[in-house]
């Protein structure tokens, strides 16, 4: 498999602002690119950067223009998908010369990386704190999955498609998830699902053996000094 830089829910504000009044998320981000460079000889080879949602916090055109300013210091492609806290078309207009993502619409895409293939899915609600797959991302995943070899899968969104057993989380989230697994069940292929944000100090996964899936949502809670 292929290996991959996952970020997520970098909540990126305009210059100035604070994420939730408290979190200099500019600071912090320049901060973790700085030692992502430092690290980058026990890290290589990255063949890519997976960002998986909530690009920016507030989905204004500044925040989009620092972040990408900064992600391009990694000098990695890079792939993303929106969460409920991005604007698609300020994200489409910063990031389209650089990530390949379609002119409208969905943010949605399918590449293969090295020997593994990545399918992006668009959850965002266009106002909403809650996710949804809609049958147009269903039949992405289906026909991606019926063209394709051997090759192991990397399936992205930003709204994890399991209860995470955190209620606030739960109540905002992924709608028609059963919809997911099921076009994913029969598959022979080694699939990895990759999500935002649970806001806990946790990555976790869930192993269905049978099926060769593994589901894994992370975040880590920021800090700031």
């Amino acid at each position: 498999m292929a290996r991959f830089l996952q970020l997520t829910d970098l909540h990126i504000v305009k210059e100035g602002a604070r994420a939730s009044n408290v979190l200099d998320t500019r600071n912090i981000l320049k901060a973790a690119i700085d030692r992502l460079i430092w690290l980058n000889d026990a890290l290589a080879p990255i063949d890519a950067v997976l960002i998986s949602g909530d690009l920016s916090d507030d989905g204004s055109a500044d925040s989009y223009s620092f972040l990408k300013e900064q992600l391009s210091r990694l000098g990695l492609p890079m792939f993303i998908v929106p969460g409920n806290h991005d604007l698609r078309e300020q994200m489409r207009t910063a990031f389209s010369d650089i990530c390949d993502m379609p002119g409208s619409g969905l943010i949605e895409w399918v590449h293969k990386i090295g020997n593994t293939v990545v399918i992006g899915l668009d959850t965002l609600v266009d106002g909403q704190s809650r996710g949804q797959l809609r049958l147009e991302s269903i039949d992405r995943v289906a026909h991606a999955l019926q063209t394709i070899g051997s090759e192991p899968v990397i399936i992205m969104l930003h709204h994890p498609p399991i209860k995470t057993g955190i209620r606030f989380m739960d109540a905002i989230g992924l709608e028609n998830s059963s919809a997911l697994m099921e076009a994913i069940q029969n598959i022979e292929n080694e699939i990895i699902v990759i999500s935002g944000p649970t806001f806990c100090y946790t990555v976790s996964g869930i192993n269905i053996v049978k099926w060769k899936i593994r589901i894994f949502y992370s975040k880590c809670k920021f800090t700031s000094t």
